[in-house]
């Protein structure tokens, strides 16, 4: 009889402890910080945040992997998890029991920042080097590389390929080898491929992309002086996030050319995805892209050769806390340089391993979520799991390896 007793209490407390677990499962949020989890809890409608040691739950699906499968492939059950996932809100766990505060960005101190993503149209796919083929009233049958202006259910399409219509580019091309569009193309192409495969293709959108080329240095100031645009002299290039314009001048050579247009071309990408993006964040990208190189089937971001020799960085770099909290005004002095020497490193640092990389892309899908919010060293603390100074000192050391190529 005493067993039996002892077998119906152990029952019991495992029925309670079963029912504890699915309420911290399902109710709760659980933050993972560097020596615990925070679980916050909800009393009257108030969040009670008690700092504790819990076992992380495994969700039964992940938002980033989700976000990397397009839509038509998720079952009604993922695409449901995927909506709440998204729909979730994003909280930062308090430090050093001081209030998380979200730093917006300054209008008055940019003139030309617009916070909302410029792509509003979706992805569709591009069929090319086809024929259509229809049979009109008479009985004809016609065969043209044109599509005819008809029910489309009248008509076939035969051979070709097909491929995703990620963007327009609008470029003259006039001093430039013929060479150069379809070059610059497929690099923005793959640029592509590498944020639908680093966020997923849930966040992309359709991106217009209007460049506008000078041979001439006094003809690229006067279009920016038309155009409000105060900084010109100091660049090769710009984008101007109002009238989604870019401004290129014209290098040496073609090569250096395609780098600054690749360059202003990521701007317009990330305007179009992500909105308007910390500028550490968005230059770093952008140096980071404007470096693509294809070969045959293997493509590779190689080193900025602004910023590295013989695959070592060779540009003096700052403190992350300084490149996070850096000002227009350091952007557009002295700090220029260094800025974005800082900002590339970083990036390619982030890049460098896999667990940093997705650390990266959950920040890139939180910018989107967040549109005019700053990213602080708090929201870098959260994603890669450590303090500022602890990210700081693994970056100081990276520094000093020799840079890999990163093949996509």
């Amino acid at each position: 009889m005493r067993q039996i007793k002892l077998v119906l209490a152990f029952l019991v407390t495992l029925g309670f402890s079963l029912v504890w677990i699915d309420y911290l499962t399902h109710n709760q949020l659980l933050y993972a910080t560097k020596d615990y989890f925070l679980l916050e809890s909800q009393v009257d409608n108030k969040r009670v945040e008690i700092p504790q040691r819990v076992v992380k739950p495994k969700p039964e699906f992940s938002s980033l992997a989700l976000n990397k499968t397009p839509p038509d492939k998720l079952s009604s059950h993922q695409q449901k998890s995927l909506k709440e996932l998204n729909e979730a809100e994003i909280l930062v766990p308090p430090r050093d029991n001081q209030t998380t505060k979200t730093h917006k960005l300054n209008h008055a101190d940019n003139p030309y920042l617009v916070c909302t993503r410029s792509g509003k149209e979706e992805i569709k796919v591009k069929k090319h080097g086809g024929l259509y083929v229809w049979v009109d009233d008479s009985g004809v049958r016609h065969i043209s590389s044109q599509q005819p202006d008809l029910d489309l259910q009248k008509v076939e399409y035969v051979g070709g390929e097909s491929s995703l219509d990620y963007f327009d580019l609008k470029l003259d091309v006039t001093g430039l080898s013929a060479q150069f569009k379809p070059e610059l193309s497929a690099k923005i192409t793959q640029i592509f491929k590498y944020y639908h495969a680093l966020v997923g293709f849930g966040l992309l959108q359709k991106v217009y992309i209007d460049q506008h080329m000078f041979a001439d240095r006094v003809d690229y100031l006067n279009f920016a002086e038309e155009n409000s645009y105060a900084d010109a002299d100091n660049a090769s290039g710009f984008y101007l996030h109002k009238s989604k314009k870019a401004a290129i001048l014209m290098q040496h050579s073609e090569a250096k050319t395609l780098s600054v247009s690749l360059h202003e071309a990521s701007h317009a990408i990330h305007h179009g995805i992500f909105g308007q993006l910390p500028r550490w964040l968005n230059e770093g990208l952008s140096e980071y892209n404007e470096n693509l190189s294809i070969r045959y089937q293997t493509k590779h971001f190689l080193p900025n050769p602004s910023w590295s020799n013989n695959n070592y960085i060779s540009a003096k770099l700052l403190p992350l806390k300084q490149l996070l909290n850096a000002t227009k005004t350091d952007w557009d002095g002295e700090l220029r340089q260094s800025l974005y020497a800082t900002s590339w490193s970083f990036i390619y640092y982030l890049m460098d391993s896999p667990e940093r990389k997705s650390a990266l892309a959950q920040l890139l899908i939180y910018e989107q979520q967040q549109a005019c919010s700053q990213v602080v060293a708090s929201d870098l603390e959260r994603y890669l799991a450590r303090s500022l100074d602890l990210i700081q000192s693994d970056f100081s050391t990276w520094q000093r390896r020799a840079l890999r190529q990163h093949q996509f």
